[in-house]
């Protein structure tokens, strides 16, 4: 999964994202890709793929092999993220007050 398309925190604006070139590449490896934002519907790739967001309670029952924090926004319980996830991958150190049991490498 990835959480948030927008290019800065509480925005959004999916313009020059950085999660964009991170879903194209996934897709094109043949990754299942799930996408949340709490601001965003839904996102058009530079190859017209227009994909659509999921709540995060639905994306979070999914079965999750990883999460990659692209844009930390503050509407999203991130102990919940780190309970559902198999791994989470924390570009923006956005899981740093969820508790001592998270490992960070």
């Amino acid at each position: 999964m990835i959480l948030s398309l927008a290019y800065k925190p509480q925005v959004g604006d999916v313009r020059e994202s950085p999660a964009l070139p991170v879903i194209t590449s996934l897709l094109g490896k043949g990754a299942t890709v799930l996408l949340h934002d709490p601001l965003v519907e839904r996102v058009e790739l530079p190859d017209s793929t227009k994909l659509e967001t999921a709540p995060l309670a639905e994306a979070l029952t999914s079965d999750l092999d990883c999460t990659v924090i692209v844009t930390p926004h503050a509407k999203i319980d991130y102990g919940q993220v780190v309970k559902s996830s198999a791994l989470v991958f924390d570009t923006r150190n956005a899981i740093r007050s969820v508790g001592p049991h998270v490992h960070r490498f």
